[in-house]
């Protein structure tokens, strides 16, 4: 982001909420960083996924001017009088396409970091990202939608069972829990919308000697676990510019880590497990004082294919305490980054079975009073399975099992959906047929290439 661009910037985002906006001099800038964007910017939480947005979506053409006027122009393919993405017309209004996003567990993680200890899990799922068409910017839209997302729950033994669920996103369009973008050309990653190639966010637990009228912070209520204290406002700091294959997406996702010795067990005296006693289910009572799982709610936040860094300071109200890079968690360094890798979108565009097997995304974000464990680094880190496709082999371990069997004839007989089982669906029809299932009985009986 050259020097014209960063005051652009300050100016769109100081209208959103002006007394929080910081950055540094204009001297240091153009003396010290004449190539890079490095910023100190500054919100409360209430107004972070404005930012966000401002953030990523401030530069370019990531919107056609004309896409969203019900008028098919040239280039265009579809105009259904919007831009957002997951109804059949993208959000560049070019048509969509599903492709399978198949979560490697051996790679992806999710893990809170608190000051004394650290819970990390492999993630194991399937994302169904519903892009649009390659245009003349080099820029790829896509969005998640609220059906197309399953995360399977992962005991942590002797610790946790953990549940990941997804929430929908309003500004990603009606039934979308995430939106972003692929920046498939260096000259889409050097003039395009802006992502940096590192960001950190920190966040202040105790800011009353600094802000005592909380102007820049939140107060916590009577109702809160420190009344009175302040705070502070989330700061990023952001570096670089990523280079072509850069994709980010903005999400919203909720992670519950339920204490229960990690057996992931149906039990129904656990009221972290809701009435019907199993775990990650939808009458598991997140939110309410009847929950005793430790929940976190990942709202409005950026993943992209850079490295982020979080860190809390006072945690929990304590001073000179921190959760952050470099310091000490309990026994062991804490650990509070998370790193994406770019994707390949030649690769993406020209596979046939629709699959994505390049890139990963990462965030870590700072939170402040997370039930019931208090302040904590929440590290997410998404990479897709680049094994090649095994018929049946629904949970992407290289093996078919009868279970999964048993899976992908569900799927052909309709009573569970694809997304279940996405290594049945060999053609990307949205089905499983019967050459499907024979191909997969044959990966049972002779093992996955």
């Amino acid at each position: 982001m050259n020097a014209d661009e960063h005051e652009r910037f300050a100016l769109e985002v100081g209208t959103l909420q002006p007394r929080s906006w910081r950055v540094w001099d204009s001297a240091a800038r153009s003396t010290r960083f004449p190539s890079v964007f490095i910023g100190l910017h500054r919100w409360p939480k209430p107004v972070f996924s404005a930012f966000v947005l401002a953030l990523v979506l401030s530069f370019g053409p990531a919107v056609h001017a004309r896409c969203g006027d019900r008028t098919v122009e040239p280039g265009e393919t579809c105009d259904d009088g919007n831009v957002d993405g997951g109804d059949g017309c993208a959000a560049n209004c070019t048509g969509e396409t599903q492709r399978n996003f198949l979560i490697d567990p051996e790679r992806s993680f999710a893990a809170t970091q608190l000051a004394g200890r650290r819970f990390e899990f492999g993630l194991h799922g399937l994302l169904k990202i519903t892009t649009g068409e390659l245009r003349e910017d080099g820029i790829i839209p896509f969005v998640i939608r609220r059906q197309d997302i399953t995360l399977e729950r992962v005991a942590v033994p002797g610790l946790v069972c953990s549940c990941v669920f997804s929430r929908e996103e309003p500004s990603a369009g009606p039934g979308n829990i995430g939106a972003g973008l692929v920046l498939c050309t260096e000259e889409a990653a050097r003039s395009g919308p802006y992502v940096p190639e590192f960001v950190k966010l920190s966040q202040d637990h105790y800011t009353n000697d600094s802000d005592p009228t909380c102007d820049d912070g939140t107060l916590e209520s009577a109702a809160d676990p420190h009344p009175g204290v302040c705070r502070g406002p989330i700061n990023v700091f952001a570096e670089g510019r990523a280079g072509s294959g850069t994709a980010f997406l903005l999400t919203n996702l909720t992670l519950r880590l339920i204490l229960d010795g990690g057996t992931c067990s149906t039990d129904p005296t656990n009221p972290a497990k809701g009435p019907d006693g199993v775990p990650c289910t939808a009458d598991d009572p997140a939110g309410t004082p009847q929950d005793t799982a430790q929940v976190t709610d990942i709202a409005q936040v950026v993943a992209f294919s850079g490295t982020q860094e979080a860190e809390v300071l006072d945690v929990n109200n304590a001073p000179e305490v921190r959760i952050g890079k470099d310091a000490q968690c309990g026994e062991a360094p804490c650990e509070v980054e998370a790193n994406g890798e770019r994707f390949d979108c030649g690769a993406i565009l020209a596979d046939p079975g629709r699959n994505i097997t390049s890139g990963a995304v990462s965030l870590s974000f700072p939170v402040l009073d997370g039930r019931p464990f208090g302040d904590a680094v929440v590290s997410v880190r998404l990479v897709p399975s680049a094994r090649p496709r095994c018929a049946g082999d629904c949970s992407a371990d290289a093996t078919v099992t009868v279970d999964e069997l048993v899976q992908a004839v569900n799927v052909a007989l309709g009573s569970a959906d694809i997304i279940r089982c996405p290594n049945i669906d060999l053609d990307g029809d949205g089905m499983a047929s019967i050459n499907e299932l024979v191909a997969a009985v044959r990966s049972a009986l002779e093992g996955c290439p």
